[in-house]
């Protein structure tokens, strides 16, 4: 099991405070909120956040300094987690370009 992050961003906000977890053989990703205590509206997934084709074995979760959350996989792949059009609240996965991982990596920090 993959470790994530509890979804603190702006441009879901339908999915604030879900805390999103995935399973790197499998490659199927859960989430559920707590809510006093006990945890709520646990779902899979996967349908709306596994990887494209050609990239597997999720690694690792990340978040941007605006709380969005972003997957890695072993091949190298960063992917970044975007509401999808006019359904806020099914979400899936943005390649980040490469060049774009080239100019983060540079930043100061």
């Amino acid at each position: 099991m993959i470790g994530g992050y509890a979804y603190r961003g702006f441009a879901m906000p339908s999915v604030a405070g879900t805390y999103f977890f995935a399973d790197d053989c499998s490659d199927r990703f859960w989430s559920f909120q707590m809510v006093g205590g006990v945890k709520t509206n646990f779902a899979e997934r996967t349908a709306e956040l596994g990887p494209p084709p050609g990239v597997s074995n999720v690694t690792s979760f990340g978040e941007d300094a605006n709380g969005e959350l972003y997957l890695t996989y072993l091949s190298g792949a960063v992917m970044k987690v975007v509401p999808v059009g006019k359904f806020p609240q099914r979400n899936r996965l943005a390649r980040i370009p490469k060049n774009v991982l080239a100019m983060l990596d540079k930043s100061p920090g």
